[in-house]
C-alpha cells in the first residue's frame, strides 16, 4: 500500500512525500525480477533435466546420426519457444511428445541391435536361407530408413517370425496334401496285375485290375510342384531333404527321392528344392491307386436277362448260333447271308477274318457267305458265281475257317449286369434241373436277299 501523510486531511499547505512510492516501485521491480530470474533457472533446469534423461548409449552406429540430428531439432525448438512451452498448454505438450519420441527411438534402437546380434549367430551358423538375406539387410539398416520397417505406415520393425528358422517345415500331413494337389483331376490310366475270370455259365467276362499313373501322367503332375516357391515351409521342408544328399552317407529317404525323380527324368540329377519336390509327387503317386473292373460278355440277338431268383435265361452260344444258321442254308446249298445272322457285331466280325485272310480291305458282306463242312467245321467262302436273280448259286473259294474265339464279342453295357448274373449261375449250376439247351429254336430262315450273301 502506498503511504499517506497525515498532512493531507489538515486545512494547511500539503508537502508530499515521494520517498515511500519510489522505494515501492523498485522493490516491486526487483521481485519481478527476481522471479522471473526463477522462473528462467527453473525452465533451464527443466529442459536440462528432459535432456539428461536421454541417455543414447547402447545404440546401434547406423542409429547414431539420425538420432542426433532428432535430438538436435528438439533441442532448437525448446528454446526458441521457451517462454511458450514455460506457460504449458499444446506448446509443452508437443514438446514433451517429442521428448517421448527420442526416448522410443533410443529404446528401439537397442533392441535391434539386440536382433541384429542374434541373426549374425544365425548367419555364422549356417541357419539362414538365401531368401533371408535381403530381409537381413533391411534389419540393419537405420531406424530412420523406411527400408527398416516390415510395415512402414504402422511402423512395424521385421522380427526373429519373419525369418525362415521361425517357420516350422511341412509335417507328414501337409506333404500328403501338396502331392494330392497336385494330381488332383488327374486320373490314372495305367494298369497292372489284370486278372479275366470267364464264368461257364453265361460267357461273361469279368476283368480286374490296379491302377497305377503312367510315366508321362507323373512328369505333368509335377509340375505343380512350383508352388513350393511361394511357400516358405515347403522350401524348407525340400531344401533340408536336399541336403541329406550331401552328406558322407545320403539318408534312406533321399535315395529314394532321387530314384523316384530320375524314374522321370534319367538324365538329369536331382539337385534343387524343386526338384526333390517333383520327385516327393513321384514316390507319392507311384504304386496302386486304386483298382478297377471291366465287365465283357458276348451277347446275342434277342438274349434277355431276368433278375429275379433264377439267373436269367442263358446267353445263346454265338458260334453255335452261326452254325445254325450256315447249316440250314447249306441244306439249301446256298450258303446264308450274313445279315441272316443274329448280331451286327457277329456280321462285322466275321467281315473283318474274311478281309484279314483274303488280305481284300474292300471285300464286303455281299461277297461272302458261310458253309458248315463235314467235319464240322464252320468257312467263310467267297462267292463265284450268281443266278439270274443275283444269288449265289455255289460256293467258291475258301477264305477262312470261323474259329470260336474269332466270334468272342466285347460285352455290351447294359445288356447284364454280370457279377450279378455269374453268381447267380454258379448257385443254379449247383441245383439238380432237367436239361434245357442252351439255344433257343432256331427262327424260321427268310429268303436269300437280292444281291447276293
Amino acid at each position: 500500500m502506498v503511504p499517506i501523510s497525515p498532512e493531507i486531511y489538515s486545512s494547511t499547505a500539503v508537502v508530499m512525500d515521494n520517498r515511500g512510492l519510489a522505494d515501492y516501485i523498485t522493490r516491486t521491480q526487483q521481485r519481478l525480477v527476481a522471479q522471473k530470474a526463477a522462473k528462467d533457472e527453473a525452465l533451464d533446469k527443466y529442459f536440462t533435466d528432459l535432456k539428461m534423461k536421454i541417455n543414447p548409449a547402447g545404440m546401434r552406429t547406423q542409429d547414431t546420426p539420425g538420432f542426433n540430428q532428432k535430438l538436435q531439432a528438439w533441442i532448437a525448438n525448446g528454446i526458441a519457444n521457451k517462454n511458450e512451452i514455460g506457460k504449458g498448454g499444446l506448446a509443452k505438450q508437443n514438446h514433451l511428445m517429442k521428448f517421448q519420441e527420442l526416448l522410443a527411438d533410443v529404446d528401439q534402437s537397442k533392441q535391434e541391435a539386440q536382433l541384429q546380434e542374434k541373426l549374425d549367430e544365425k548367419k555364422k551358423n549356417d541357419e539362414l536361407e538365401e531368401e533371408d538375406l535381403p530381409t537381413l539387410e533391411n534389419v540393419s539398416k537405420s531406424i530412420y530408413d523406411p527400408l527398416h520397417y516390415k510395415n512402414l505406415e504402422t511402423k512395424t520393425p521385421y522380427s526373429m517370425a519373419d525369418f525362415s528358422f521361425s517357420k516350422p517345415a511341412w509335417d507328414v500331413a501337409r506333404r500328403k496334401q501338396f502331392i494330392d494337389y497336385a494330381s488332383a483331376g488327374v486320373q490314372p490310366a495305367g494298369k497292372i496285375n489284370e486278372k479275366t475270370v470267364i464264368d461257364p455259365y453265361t460267357g461273361n467276362k469279368v476283368t480286374t485290375f490296379d491302377k497305377v499313373y503312367t510315366q508321362d501322367q507323373l512328369r505333368d503332375i509335377t509340375q505343380k510342384a512350383i508352388a513350393i516357391s511361394s511357400d516358405t515351409g515347403g522350401l524348407k521342408t525340400y531344401k533340408r531333404l536336399l541336403k541329406q544328399g550331401a552328406q558322407q552317407i545320403p539318408s534312406e529317404e533321399f535315395i529314394a527321392l532321387a530314384k523316384a525323380y530320375n524314374s522321370i527324368n534319367p538324365d538329369d540329377p536331382m539337385d534343387t528344392p524343386l526338384k526333390v519336390a517333383m520327385a516327393d509327387i513321384v514316390l507319392g503317386k507311384s504304386g496302386v491307386m486304386g483298382s478297377g473292373r471291366i465287365a465283357e460278355g458276348r451277347p446275342s440277338k434277342g438274349t434277355t436277362i431276368n433278375f429275379g431268383g433264377t439267373a436269367g435265361e442263358t446267353v445263346r452260344d454265338l458260334y453255335k448260333d452261326v452254325k445254325r444258321l450256315s447249316d440250314a442254308a447249306a441244306v439249301k446249298n446256298k450258303g446264308a447271308a450274313l445279315n441272316e445272322v443274329p448280331s451286327s457285331d457277329a456280321q462285322i466280325r466275321l467281315l473283318e477274318i474274311a478281309k484279314k485272310v483274303k488280305n481284300d480291305s474292300d471285300l464286303s458282306q455281299e461277297d461272302i457267305f458261310l458253309r458248315t463242312e463235314p467235319d464240322g467245321r464252320l468257312w467263310i467262302y467267297e462267292v463265284t458265281e450268281r443266278d439270274d436273280a443275283g444269288g449265289a448259286i455255289g460256293p467258291g473259294k475258301r477264305v477262312a475257317v470261323v474259329k470260336k474265339e474269332d466270334l468272342e464279342i466285347p460285352f455290351q453295357p447294359g445288356v447284364a449286369e454280370e457279377r450279378e448274373v455269374i453268381s447267380q449261375a454258379k448257385k443254379e449250376e449247383k441245383k439238380p434241373q432237367a436239361f434245357k439247351s442252351p439255344v433257343k429254336t432256331p427262327a424260321v430262315l427268310k429268303g436269300i436277299p437280292k444281291g447276293g450273301f
